[in-house]
């Protein structure tokens, strides 16, 4: 299974729930390195892993910053 995880701000997402929630660093490392261990023993197996994801801060950082840019696009 593959995770989505955004490091900037700790967060990874939920599938059941579709919804990003806090989520420790320290665990997704270890996560990380069960999956490394997992793949030394099995082969490449590109369904696991974590996968760099932006989260919905990201998301909403970039609506921010950009808001301003892309309504000044639309505007005549």
């Amino acid at each position: 299974m593959t995770i989505c995880y955004c490091s900037l701000h700790a967060r990874l997402f939920i599938w059941a729930q579709h919804t990003w929630a806090d989520f420790p660093r320290e665990t997704i490392m270890k996560i990380q390195r069960y999956y490394n261990i997992i793949r030394s023993t099995r082969g490449e197996d590109p369904s696991l892993g974590v996968v760099e994801a932006a989260c919905d801060e990201c998301i909403q950082s970039i609506q921010y910053i950009y808001g301003t840019a892309l309504n000044d696009i639309d505007s005549p």
